[in-house]
């Protein structure tokens, strides 16, 4: 697929992320702010700190895997990569083979 049809489509699906995900947040802290009375600021900050968390957990598995595609990589290829960097660290590492 063309580069810029990638970067069309990724544009795309995160406004679409953002309107289901942000609104219906965003509908709620209005909703309360409007009948939650003088304290609505503090409950409204706690659900976002939650959502946050939640979301946090969430994005890795469902979120991302939208606009990446994720391969493991062989612990030959991950010890190879890392290797030179460790030695003048005086890092210590054992293979998990």
């Amino acid at each position: 697929m063309n580069g810029y049809l990638i970067f069309i489509f990724d544009i795309i699906k995160s406004i679409i992320l953002g309107i289901l995900i942000g609104g219906p947040l965003l509908a709620f802290v209005l909703w309360f702010f409007e009948t939650g009375g003088p304290l609505a600021w503090l409950y409204c900050w706690l659900v976002a700190v939650a959502f946050t968390v939640v979301l946090q957990f969430l994005a890795p598995v469902v979120i991302m895997p939208l606009f990446n595609k994720f391969t493991p990589i062989d612990d030959g290829e991950l010890i190879a990569g890392w290797q030179p960097c460790k030695k003048p660290a005086k890092w210590f590492a054992r293979s998990t083979s």
